[in-house]
């Protein structure tokens, strides 16, 4: 049995992994609170023979990740870097190293899904967008605010606007709040279409996308191509990675 974890910025996911299924859990958490994640992990009392995990939550909590394994499991994890090459796929950036782990960790989880090319779309507190063509070549992608760090940035920079907590998705407000809210997840749908579309005149085809995060389903009915759904995205990533380490 296996243990994944995926933590990112403001929300953690992980996964028992039998080689066959997965058996998933989330949970978000803030500063100090991943150590209560931590303990959600640990609560079901089943010991892995392996832990494999990505992180972009900053190397303190990295430490704090590794050093409850050990004392919980008596495991060190085997923490995703991004790499040149691997799993079926060819690393866009000059320097491997600076793409996300968590963005290299979901095209893996793509490319088990399909060897077409592919537009992968990750929404949480940032949204990124990574094209693999057919062969497995990371073309490059994209980053953008996530829906929540627009409209902080909008309370922080415009004075008259308040943040008075979520408003109604209407095509047209008539408050402010409805106004912030379906003007933001308007353009983060705008970017994703926009972003998508450019990809497919770059290779002169369809381009299939797969979309996860935990904004991915606010997100996906406002978006005009096909998307399909892929909530566990990051995990099946570390699945392929810990079936590729036995």
């Amino acid at each position: 049995m296996n243990l994944l974890i995926d933590i990112g910025n403001s929300r953690a996911k992980w996964a028992w992994w039998d080689g066959a299924e997965l058996a998933g859990e989330g949970a978000p958490y803030s500063g100090g609170a991943i150590k209560a994640v931590f303990e959600q992990i640990g609560a079901g009392g089943a010991s892995p023979d392996s832990i494999v995990a990505v992180s972009v939550a900053g190397a303190a909590v990295d430490a704090e990740l590794a050093a409850w394994c050990v004392a919980r499991f008596r495991l060190a994890p085997m923490m995703v870097k991004s790499q040149p090459a691997g799993y079926g796929i060819t690393n866009g950036y000059a320097r491997a190293e600076r793409l996300g782990a968590d963005r290299w960790t979901a095209m893996i989880g793509a490319r088990q899904r399909t060897t077409d090319a592919v537009c992968v779309v990750d929404c949480g507190t940032a949204i990124t967008l990574d094209f693999l063509d057919a062969a497995g070549r990371h073309r490059g992608g994209l980053i953008a605010p996530g829906i929540a760090a627009m409209r902080r940035a909008l309370y922080k920079s415009a004075a008259g606007i308040a943040d008075e907590g979520e408003g109604e998705q209407t095509p047209l407000a008539t408050d402010t709040p409805s106004a912030v809210t379906a003007g933001t997840l308007y353009a983060a749908a705008a970017f994703v279409d926009r972003a998508r579309a450019g990809m497919e005149q770059r290779v002169g085809a369809s381009v299939r996308a797969l979309i996860t995060g935990g904004e991915a389903t606010v997100l996906a009915p406002l978006l005009q191509g096909p998307f399909e759904a892929a909530p566990d995205l990051v995990l099946e990533g570390l699945a392929a990675i810990a079936r590729e380490a036995q």
